[in-house]
Order: structure tokens, then C-alpha cells, then sequence
């Protein structure tokens, strides 16, 4: 999922079924109509400082997934970040 100025620009075809509150996710929305205030935070941060964040065991529809919030680089630097999202498996947590 890539976000500009934290409204989504893209994502996987991966996630396009994943729902929110039974709506599909849509391009062009801010990221607070799917993800929590400490999301968005660590999104924040990651624009501010340039440095990769990671979030545990953040929710997106009804499911559990860690996050990885990675700045863009280069020309696009400050203006944007790639969030991937790992899906939490029960029993799972600790594979290499």
C-alpha cells in the first residue's frame, strides 16, 4: 500500500478485498478511514525523520497484521510511504 500525503495512491491486488466496516478499500481516501491515530502517527514519523517504523499488531478489517511504514526516497522523499502489512497468523508469530 503506498500512501502520498497520507491518502492511499496504491496498493497490491493482494488487499483489495480486505473490508472496512463491509466497504472495500479505495483509493484516494485518508488513511484514518482504515487505520488508527498511532498509524497514522508512525506514518508521521517516518515522513519526518526519513527512518523506517514498525507497528505491532495493528487491526485492518477485523484482522491483526505488524506494519512496516518505509519512506519513499529521492524525489519523492517527505511526500510519501510504502505500508506493508504482514498478516498475524495464530501460532505464527516467531517464524523466521
Amino acid at each position: 500500500m503506498i500512501t502520498v500525503n497520507k491518502m492511499l495512491q496504491d496498493y497490491d491486488t493482494s488487499i483489495k478485498d480486505l473490508t472496512n466496516n463491509g466497504k472495500g478499500i479505495e483509493l484516494g481516501k485518508n488513511l484514518l478511514d482504515y487505520f488508527s491515530s498511532d498509524v497514522e502517527e508512525k506514518v508521521t514519523t517516518a515522513l519526518e525523520i526519513n527512518t523506517p517504523q514498525a507497528f505491532k499488531n495493528g487491526q485492518l478489517a477485523g484482522a491483526s497484521y505488524d506494519m512496516d511504514c518505509i519512506p519513499l526516497s529521492g524525489r519523492f522523499r517527505g511526500k510519501g510511504v510504502v505500508l506493508v502489512l504482514i498478516p498475524l497468523v495464530a501460532g505464527c508469530r516467531d517464524l523466521p
